[in-house]
């Protein structure tokens, strides 16, 4: 009876390791996971001092993503605007240029990996300002 109540004990043991480990991934909801923010300090990037500038330069531009055009519907001329665009559309897809998800930005290249790293850990960040 002692050796059957030793197995049981470690057996449940066991599953509560495997299910904590499995448990604690992250899951933002555009297929990114915690792992994007290997390497960047998260004080540093927030919206206001690391995203900003680069939704400014690539995708919030005159006649793009800006507050006028909204290009596909799409503002990110904004803190609140940007973070509802990560919320609720595709814009990681779309940058990662994913299957099934318009590539990003239009007719140019594809934002660097290091960028594309920013944005991934800013939006599994909870979006910081």
């Amino acid at each position: 009876m002692n050796k059957k109540l030793r197995f049981v004990a470690s057996s449940l043991v066991c599953l509560a390791l495997v299910f904590n480990y499995f448990g604690c991934k992250k899951d933002d909801n555009n297929g990114t996971t915690g792992t994007a923010c290997d390497g960047i300090v998260a004080a540093d990037n927030k919206y206001s001092n690391a995203i900003k500038p680069i939704i400014n330069a690539s995708c919030a531009y005159a006649g793009c993503h800006d507050a006028i055009t909204k290009a596909e519907n799409l503002d990110l001329s904004s803190y609140a605007a940007s973070k509802s665009a990560f919320q609720n559309s595709k814009v990681i897809c779309s940058i990662n240029h994913a299957s099934g998800c318009t590539p990003m930005p239009k007719n140019a290249g594809k934002l660097s990996t290091d960028v594309i790293k920013k944005l991934e850990c800013w939006a599994n960040s909870s979006y910081p300002e």
